[in-house]
């Protein structure tokens, strides 16, 4: 085989790669003061830090590599990396402690030009054991009929959350009934009164309105989320708001 069909097959081969990003910080406030003292990505459930659950989801999803995007507790966070000896997955750690935004953290990444397909975003204070694998390739199914899909988010059905400790957390979703795709997305928490878009009704003959999901922070994203992103709008704001 000559040097440029091994370099076209290695391209290949790196492209076919399922990618996730992980977000050591949330850039939330939500789990002060503890949060100064250790990111989420690292606190304890069952005596284990929750990114070691993260990595042994990933594995049994086959992701093959994984990028930590680190703002905070830098040396906490790549010492740990160190300490996770694993040869089926690989872990690199981004540093930026400059960040403070999911939507500044995104536009490095697409800066750096590491992520090169279709991609896993996962929040860092998520606790999940979904099959990555094959939600990535209904996105992947769902993009090629529809080359406008960007993005499909993972929301947890929780049924009525008024008297929930989680009620503030809840999100109202409006889709269209036939494809799923979303219409409008909000963090609503304490909200009396929404308002519903006409065009809505107009345009979809049967669309679903449910008030009793929420946000999972898993994102499973299309090349096109990086620079759309980037171009546009913060991430935090949008999709948190």
């Amino acid at each position: 085989m000559s040097k440029t069909s091994a370099d076209a097959n290695s391209k290949l081969a790196k492209s076919d790669m399922l990618q996730a990003i992980l977000f050591a910080d949330d850039f939330t406030t939500r789990l002060s003061p503890t949060e100064n003292i250790v990111p989420s990505i690292l606190l304890p459930v069952l005596n284990a830090p929750l990114l070691n659950y993260l990595i042994e989801t990933l594995v049994a999803s086959r992701v093959q590599e994984v990028f930590l995007y680190c703002s905070n507790h830098v040396d906490l966070l790549k010492n740990h990396v160190k300490s996770i000896n694993r040869h089926d997955i690989t872990l690199t750690p981004i540093i930026s402690e400059g960040c403070r935004s999911l939507g500044d953290a995104l536009r490095d990444i697409d800066t750096k030009g590491w992520v090169r397909g279709d991609f896993i975003l996962i929040r860092g204070d998520t606790f999940t054991n979904v099959d990555f694998k094959r939600l990535m390739s209904s996105h992947q199914s769902r993009a090629k009929k529809d080359s406008g899909t960007s993005m499909t988010l993972l929301l947890s059905n929780f049924g009525n959350l008024q008297n929930s400790c989680l009620s503030e957390e809840t999100c109202l979703t409006v889709s269209d009934s036939v494809d799923n795709k979303v219409l409008f997305f909000k963090k609503v928490g304490g909200e009396k009164k929404l308002k519903m878009e006409l065009q809505w009704f107009l345009d979809h003959e049967d669309i679903r309105i449910n008030s009793g999901l929420l946000d999972s922070h898993v994102y499973l994203c299309s090349p096109t989320v990086l620079p759309l992103f980037s171009d546009n709008f913060d991430f935090q704001t949008n999709l948190r708001s």
